[in-house]
This record gives structure tokens, C-alpha cells and sequence, in this order.
């Protein structure tokens, strides 16, 4: 945590009352500066934080674009952790081809398990889903497969986005004690989860027999997978509810053999 706020030049942090112990004694421990401030979350949560009268709306020129916005950090896939300035242009870009490419608008709704401080966490999951008119529900607490899945089975969830490995606990969950209940009961899981629109993943690949398993479970809703960078976002991804079709594979007689490629 200490070095998040070092490399991003932290002015304040925001948390609850479980971690003001914490955020005191890395204030204390580093070099942040006198004027680091701690803000508690838990008096602003379902309450007003500014008068609404108090706005002051004017035409003067936006910010300049080419400037960052903030600092997003990857663990180090691809090499030592470090954090990826995002110019404020590329939040707005990377943030609206997510809008477009999900289909976001006023009823989405999306389950947020991940970190706001990775790309994924605050670029796929967070912002699109807001600047789109839709929900994210955040989940605080360490990743619990029992606790995701009680959270399915409620309903009304539009999208999910995990990494791999909470994509194969959920289905381990599913294998090991969600499929050995009553029919009835088992089936009110079953039907939740397929009822959910999309599932995305990214950060690592995803193992080719999960991804068969996942969309045998969940009666064919597959896991969508995407492949980028923390500095760029995604290059590649896979659209929702979209099939595409293969490229022809036979040899057209009297031309050369080529391998085969899938779209």
C-alpha cells in the first residue's frame, strides 16, 4: 500500500474503519508528507458529500488531454510490478470502447471482486459500468467461492469479470458441492448462472478444458477472454453474443495448401 501511494503521489486515503489502524501506521512508516490525509469512507456511504446548490458550472476550457489522469499498476506479468500513467484521452477512449463493445446502458449491472488499482479492476470493470448508466456492486472481503455463488443465485447480474484462477474455484465449487444438491436446489444455481449475460476474463490465459467446462455449466454462456496491456488496455476481445465464423479450411482445388486460422 505504501508503495502504490509513493508512485502514485498520493495526496489521501480513502478507507473504512477496519483499516484506519493500517492507513495510520503506513502514513507513519513512510514519507508521504505532513499533508497526507486519511478520509473515512463509512460516514459518506448512502449520504450526501456535496450540497448540490454548491455547484458552479461553467464553459472555460476542458482539462488537456495528453496530461495523465492517474496511475493504474500491474503485478509484473511481463515484468518487474510498476504503475502505467493513463493520459486522460485514453481513460475516455479505453472507457467507451468497453461501453460499446458490452452493450452498457441503464440496467447493467456488474459483480466487482477485483482490485481498483489494476487496469481491470477500474478500466473494464468500474468505469465503463458507470459513465454506461449501469451498477457495480462492490464485494469487500477476500474472494470466497460459497459466498460469490450465493450472490448469483439472487440474481439480476449482467456481467462478471474475474481473473482465471477465481473462474476455475467457482467451478470447482460448482463440481464438488453445488451439483451433488437436490435437483430442485441445484437447478436454482444452475439457472442463475446461466441467466447471466457475459463473463469475461483477462490478465492470464484461461485454460482451454475450463473454458469447455464453464459453458457446459452454464447451458453455453462462455467466458469471454480479451488480451491486452496495463498501458494500452485490450488489443484483442471477444465480443459478447457474437459468433464468428471460421475461416474455410478445405483447399480449394488447384491452390496452394495454407493453415487453417479461427476467428
Amino acid at each position: 500500500m505504501s508503495y502504490f501511494a509513493k508512485t502514485a503521489h498520493a495526496q489521501a486515503i480513502l478507507c473504512n474503519d477496519k483499516f484506519t489502524s493500517m492507513a495510520r501506521e503506513m502514513k507513519e512508516e513512510s514519507t508521504l508528507g505532513p499533508h497526507f490525509k486519511i478520509v473515512p469512507s463509512d460516514k459518506f456511504c448512502m449520504t450526501p458529500i456535496i450540497d448540490p446548490s454548491s455547484f458552479t458550472f461553467h464553459s472555460g476550457r476542458i482539462l488537456d488531454q495528453n496530461k495523465p489522469a492517474f496511475v493504474v499498476f500491474t503485478s509484473g506479468s511481463t515484468g518487474p510490478p510498476k504503475g502505467a500513467a493513463f493520459r486522460r484521452y485514453n481513460v475516455y477512449l479505453a472507457t467507451m470502447g468497453v461501453i460499446r463493445k458490452n452493450g452498457i446502458s441503464p440496467g447493467f449491472k456488474t459483480v466487482q471482486l477485483l482490485p481498483t488499482h489494476h487496469a481491470t479492476g477500474l478500466m473494464v470493470n468500474t468505469m465503463p459500468t458507470i459513465l454506461g448508466g449501469g451498477c457495480v456492486e462492490f464485494n469487500q472481503g477476500d474472494f470466497n467461492p460459497a459466498s460469490v455463488w450465493h450472490r448469483f443465485r439472487k440474481g439480476d447480474i449482467t456481467s462478471f469479470s474475474a481473473v482465471p484462477t477465481m473462474f476455475i474455484l467457482l467451478l470447482k465449487y460448482w463440481e464438488n458441492v453445488l451439483s451433488k444438491l437436490g435437483p430442485e436446489e441445484r437447478e436454482s444455481y444452475q439457472t442463475a448462472i446461466s441467466s447471466i449475460r457475459e463473463f469475461h476474463c483477462a490478465t492470464s490465459a484461461l485454460p482451454r478444458d475450463i473454458s469447455r467446462r464453464w459453458a457446459e455449466m452454464t447451458r453455453g454462456v462462455p467466458i469471454l477472454e480479451r488480451y491486452g496491456g496495463t498501458e494500452f488496455g485490450s488489443v484483442y476481445a471477444t465480443f459478447p453474443n457474437t459468433t464468428v465464423p471460421r475461416v474455410r479450411t478445405t483447399r480449394p482445388k488447384g491452390t496452394a495448401w495454407s493453415n487453417p486460422v479461427s476467428c
